[in-house]
């Protein structure tokens, strides 16, 4: 392997393995360690490194790093999702300001990325995110919204369980199979999070290493995952052979490219074959999970309060008629 250090902690990784065929040379990690999405005016030693990231959110590029690509957050959920209140438009409205692109991949939904989709100024890849019937979570990436839609018509909605998360009945592999057969590109999404759901089948290792098998490519940098499962996934993703991604796995506006992939082209057709074939360049951090689990738990909590609280008022307004 060959290791460059770009300032104090940050840490930008080469994929030369031994005994691997080599994924494209465009394949590299960042990581970096600090407390905000934006880098405040108070910069640290890796100051250099922050002033960096600002340059790609404000969408212009570094001269001396990575010249001419285009930052974008694959991993981003809005009010179309059971655990999120942000609204699409809060979503355009920053990633327009930061000068990046986006994928809204909300959990068993299109409506958010189908609302993006609508505009034309900040460029939108047509995602989801399925969790499959093992707890395995599928992000599914397609080049255009009708493929998208003929996706989630076809062969998702049908397959809905009645739950609050209303997850597939399909088995993870499935669910791949039917993204692959349309043209599109799969992500395995936050590989080694699922440890921590003990109640579910896909926490089984086991279950983890099959996948890394089967997926397109990995997300190798979770935003909502602590640093050491990001590093873990990213060790096991080399051994597969398999190209990166990364996403900030936002459900908060604050949480916004925490973490982003590097591209030539942000054409949603583009994104999906450098996907496919390694040609990514991903940069960011982990973060306190726990902490992000909880406040996820009580948005579900709250949002499903008011939903019932919603639906009784109707029904008293519609006894009292």
């Amino acid at each position: 392997m060959l290791w460059h250090f770009l300032s104090t902690k940050s840490l930008i990784l080469s994929d030369q393995k031994p005994n691997q065929r080599h994924t494209p040379p465009l394949a590299v990690v960042g990581f970096l360690i600090f407390n905000r999405p934006f880098p405040s005016k108070k910069l640290n030693n890796q100051a250099h490194f922050c002033s960096v990231m600002s340059e790609y959110i404000r969408g212009r590029p570094h001269k001396e790093r990575f010249p001419g690509k285009r930052a974008m957050d694959l991993h981003i959920h809005t009010e179309h999702s059971v655990d999120c209140d942000t609204k699409v438009k809060q979503v355009l409205r920053v990633a327009e300001k930061h000068g990046f692109g986006i994928s809204i991949t909300d959990h068993n939904a299109i409506g958010g990325s189908l609302e993006a989709l609508k505009q034309d100024v900040v460029p939108v890849v047509p995602g989801i995110e399925i969790t499959a019937a093992e707890g395995i979570d599928v992000l599914c990436y397609f080049k255009d919204k009708d493929t998208l839609v003929r996706f989630f018509d076809e062969d998702i909605k049908p397959n809905m369980k009645n739950n609050l998360f209303r997850s597939s009945r399909l088995k993870g592999e499935e669910v791949i199979a039917r993204a692959k057969k349309l043209g599109g590109v799969t992500a395995f999404a936050h590989p080694y999070r699922y440890i921590l759901r003990l109640y579910s089948v896909a926490s089984t290792l086991p279950v983890i290493k099959k996948y890394f098998s089967i997926f397109d490519a990995v997300e190798v940098i979770n935003g909502k995952s602590p640093q050491v499962l990001n590093r873990r996934a990213l060790r096991k993703a080399q051994l597969f052979n398999k190209p990166f991604m990364s996403g900030s796995d936002a459900h908060e506006l604050s949480d916004l490219m925490v973490t982003f992939t590097l591209f030539d082209s942000d054409d949603p057709a583009e994104v999906v074959e450098s996907i496919r074939n390694g040609d990514t360049i991903v940069i960011g951090r982990g973060s306190k999970a726990l902490l992000k689990l909880l406040r996820s738990g009580k948005k579900i909590i709250v949002k499903k309060y008011n939903e019932a609280t919603h639906k009784g008022k109707g029904a008293q307004a519609a006894e009292q008629h």
